[in-house]
């Protein structure tokens, strides 16, 4: 016995409510805020506060000057601290036009120390952070350069660093 195929709009409709359906339960998963953010990944936007621009080359994000994001502290780090890792690429754009550029943060609101970078590439910042300032289960991290390249005729964007991760890990 031979089968019947569907009328060609009936199977267009067919495959329209399949793909809305897909589309629709792909966008029911909530991202759930994280203590360590990863820039390429767009679900992670709501943990950058401010000074971040748009995913670039599907792997990292410019910075302003003064950016910050918002950090879940891990388990554990209000009793025993925990180590701020910012993983960063110094431009070389940025250190033609300065001899070097200092990146300095914030936890809560408490600084941590700079670090100076005289060669372009890639770079880690790692502070250590007291437990006192890990008390809140949020916590927003604030960074910033001494340096940056104001908006130009091609690049109309203050530019700062290249980020591609921040987090806070856990001191065993």
């Amino acid at each position: 016995m031979r089968r019947l195929k569907p009328p060609e709009p009936v199977r267009f409709a067919l495959a329209l409510l399949a793909l809305a359906l897909l589309i629709a339960t792909a966008g029911c998963r909530r991202y759930k805020p994280t203590s360590s953010v990863v820039t390429r990944d767009p679900r992670a936007a709501s943990q950058l506060v401010s000074g971040f621009y748009q995913i670039e080359n599907r792997a990292w994000r410019w910075t302003q000057q003064k950016f910050a994001v918002s950090l879940v502290s891990p388990p554990g780090a209000n009793v025993t601290g925990a180590h701020l890792v910012a993983r960063i690429t110094v431009p070389e754009v940025l250190l033609q036009r300065f001899p070097s550029v200092a990146l300095s943060a914030q936890v809560s609101g408490y600084p941590l120390s700079e670090d100076v970078y005289t060669t372009p590439g890639n770079h880690d910042y790692t502070r250590d952070v007291p437990a006192s300032y890990l008390v809140d289960k949020n916590v927003r991290v604030d960074f910033s350069l001494d340096k940056s390249l104001p908006p130009g005729p091609v690049d109309r964007r203050e530019l700062g660093i290249i980020v591609r991760e921040i987090g806070l890990v856990t001191n065993q």
